[in-house]
């Protein structure tokens, strides 16, 4: 027992300091979380509840009226409806997209870096410069798209990508795809690395077809990737700011508006910060709702299969 005594004191003593070096690690992190996440979002809440330009130093406590008032505004109503919008686009073109192109580089014997990183890049420009050279790509006069359109003889396809209000939306959307496709392909392609090659060998042998191997091998392997990027995609999607502030402002006539917009001109140019705030957070139950209830399908699915 003596002898044995030591042992369990020292490792009483690593066991402390361990929990010690966690803490110091955890600490700074905690303070950021809650300086900069957790108390602007009780902040946030509690303006929601009160009307208030932002300049006076008291508010004035209306309750659920904010709330009202928002769902009541045809501008909010038109935002949300883009939102979704966006969120869908999103998910089939810039998701799909990037799976797509996964599968055929992980198919590739060479040159799969070379590809990867090429068709990565639109990922890293900076979201304003992607704007600005979609709207010259959509601009309905010297525009490449428009041009080329013209030049093999779809004349009538050439249309005002940016000043019709029925295309707006998909036009900005498509511009925020193109930017968003190559980090869910990164997330596809070290899914499709990670699934054992053995598999789809012994599918051969079984006399499955490529489509069989796929949808017996590749999906089944992807699952929890697929789960995880669906997810980022539909936030992403609920989340769109900067391309469509970039590109039209919103317009026209509200068109391409999205929440986050109704949320930056009612506190910013409105100076109605009840109004932006009740938007806000409406905009974040929003996100967490939509995320929760695919996740929990998802997982459903996943315990069936």
């Amino acid at each position: 027992m003596n002898a044995a005594t030591p042992f369990w004191n020292n490792r009483r003593k690593r066991s402390c300091t361990d929990a010690a070096t966690s803490i110091v690690f955890i600490i700074p992190t905690a303070i950021l979380l809650i300086a900069f996440v957790i108390i602007p979002i009780i902040w946030t809440v509690q303006i929601s509840f009160n009307e208030w330009d932002g300049l006076q130093p008291t508010m004035n406590f209306v309750g659920l009226e904010n709330y009202q008032t928002a769902f009541q505004k045809p501008q909010f109503q038109k935002s949300l409806l883009n939102n979704f919008i966006w969120a869908v686009m999103h998910l089939f073109f810039a998701c799909g997209t990037g799976f797509f192109i996964a599968f055929l580089i992980s198919r590739l014997k060479r040159g799969m870096g070379f590809f990867r990183t090429v068709l990565f890049l639109p990922n890293v420009i900076a979201t304003t410069i992607s704007a600005v050279m979609w709207t010259q790509i959509f601009n309905p006069t010297y525009g490449i798209l428009n041009n080329l359109l013209s030049a093999i003889g779809l004349d009538s396809l050439a249309l005002q990508w940016l000043a019709d209000p029925d295309l707006v939306i998909y036009s900005t959307s498509m511009a925020s795809c193109w930017q968003a496709y190559g980090y869910y392909m990164v997330l596809f392609l070290a899914g499709l690395q990670n699934i054992d090659v053995s598999l789809y060998e012994a599918a051969r042998m079984d006399g499955a077809n490529a489509f069989k191997q796929f949808i017996h091998v590749t999906i089944p392997g992807l699952r929890s990737i697929l789960t995880f990027v669906i997810s980022m995609a539909l936030i992403n999607g609920l989340k769109g700011f900067a391309t469509v502030w970039a590109m039209t402002r919103g317009g026209p006539e509200y068109s391409s508006h999205l929440l986050s917009l109704f949320v930056y001109k009612t506190a910013f140019l409105e100076y109605d910060y009840g109004l932006a705030s009740a938007a806000a957070v409406i905009l974040g139950i929003l996100v967490m709702v939509i995320t929760i209830a695919f996740n929990v399908f998802s997982d459903k699915i996943n315990a069936d299969m």
